[in-house]
């Protein structure tokens, strides 16, 4: 029979005996190979290793190492070395460590009788590896999902708000009076479509009523922050006033849809002349308009702009009074009168109707200045007041110091606006 290391245990017989006896011992033996193989067996019924080690922590038996115990020692390998400082600390307990990167759970426990340790340890990989990659799988799958989840939320909330954003700026423009652009696409939400039709039918609405009121004046209010409740203040402006000679006689023989279009054409024309020089078109009065410079909007140079715009009015009107013989209609001869002085311009009327004008003695001067013409047999005259603001930078021609104007005690001089020669010049 081969020698082989072992360890006896023996303990004292307590029972009662004679105090003449010899004391007695109950003992045994075991070898380290059986101690080895006890402990292989443990280690196969769980996921990693075990070692039996003495109380002072030398190796009795170990499953992570092939062969039998031929001595006792300290383990110096592998990681039962590793667990030499966290067992003399512990004791019986349950524990990690980190071995070579790899992380193990460790569990230790003591028998009493003999003070020996049995220890246990498995990579934490290999029992809760399977725990990891299961909450893994999960996290991924519920991030995956959540992804989903928000690229739907997302493509959803671009659907919805794409066209409010949308109805939102075709609600500025409307606000702004920009009635021209197109309506908003269509949406299939429900609401979205109803608020989308709802403010189409209000810029529809507002653009027919546009034609009777002064877009551009109703911006220049804005602009100006002036009140669009009834309001008004002094103002210096230059008033123009225009009326086309003859137009009785013209209105009864030629019949109205030929008198409508060829007016509209009439109106167009010089709307479009009195915006290009800044004026405001306060009002069309029958075939004539009173237009205002200086208001809402101030002007420094009102008086030039207004005599500018009537020198290109008049040549405008002849070109088209020209058109207008070559197709066998009647000519439109145009006559302006100019006057520049205070008046009180404001939104002026009543509690269900109102309207930007101007009131005061210089606006029934400037409509008096124009009533000259028919009887000095001029095109543009201008008053005195208004020449001043012109100065010397327009050709005029003094009319008369003793011109009375219908209603007015006290003379007024008048110029006549060269326009031949202010073409040249």
């Amino acid at each position: 029979m081969a020698h082989e290391l072992g360890v006896t245990y023996a303990r004292p017989d307590l029972r009662t005996r004679d105090n003449d006896a010899p004391d007695q011992v109950a003992a045994g033996d075991v070898t380290l190979g059986r101690l080895s193989d006890f402990v292989r067996q443990f280690a196969r019924a769980g996921e990693g290793d075990s070692a039996l080690l003495s109380a002072d922590l030398r190796v009795l038996a170990r499953s992570d190492r092939p062969g039998r115990i031929t001595r006792l020692e300290l383990p110096a390998d592998g990681v039962l070395a590793a667990l030499r400082e966290p067992l003399a600390r512990a004791g019986a307990a349950s524990f990690t460590i980190t071995y070579r990167g790899e992380r193990y759970l460790v569990q230790s426990s003591v028998i009493v009788a003999t003070g020996w340790r049995l220890v246990s340890w498995v990579p934490e990989e290999r029992v809760l590896g399977g725990v990891h990659r299961a909450v893994g799988g999960a996290m991924a799958t519920a991030l995956g999902l959540l992804g989903v989840v928000l690229l739907l939320s997302l493509r959803l909330a671009r659907r919805v708000t794409a066209p409010v954003e949308r109805l939102a700026e075709f609600a500025r423009r409307i606000g702004r009076l920009e009635l021209d652009g197109p309506a908003p696409a269509q949406s299939r939400v429900l609401e979205i479509q109803h608020l989308a039709q709802a403010l189409d039918d209000s810029a529809r609405g507002l653009r027919a009523f546009r034609q009777f009121v002064p877009v551009q004046l109703v911006r220049q209010l804005m602009a100006e922050g002036l009140p669009l409740g009834a309001s008004g203040r002094l103002r210096r402006v230059t008033i123009m006033f225009t009326d086309i000679a003859g137009f009785t006689g013209l209105a009864e023989g030629t019949p109205a849809p030929v008198l409508v279009a060829q007016l509209t054409d009439y109106f167009n024309l010089t709307a479009a002349v009195i915006a290009r020089h800044g004026g405001t078109i306060d009002k069309y009065i029958g075939d004539g308009m009173m237009v205002l410079w200086g208001a809402p909007t101030a002007l420094p140079d009102a008086e030039l702009r207004a005599c500018r715009a009537a020198l290109d009015l008049q040549a405008e009107v002849d070109a088209l009074n020209d058109r207008a013989r070559a197709a066998g209609r009647a000519p439109l001869p145009t006559r302006i009168g100019i006057h520049t002085g205070p008046v009180i311009a404001g939104v002026l009327g009543s509690n269900d109707r109102l309207a930007y004008t101007a009131i005061g003695d210089a606006v029934n001067v400037a409509s008096r200045v124009e009533e000259l013409n028919t009887a000095l047999g001029t095109r543009i005259l201008i008053s005195e007041a208004t020449w001043q603001g012109v100065a010397e930078r327009l050709p005029v021609r003094r009319i008369a110091t003793e011109t009375l104007l219908r209603g007015r005690q006290a003379p007024l001089t008048v110029y006549e606006l060269l326009e031949d020669r202010a073409a040249t010049g």
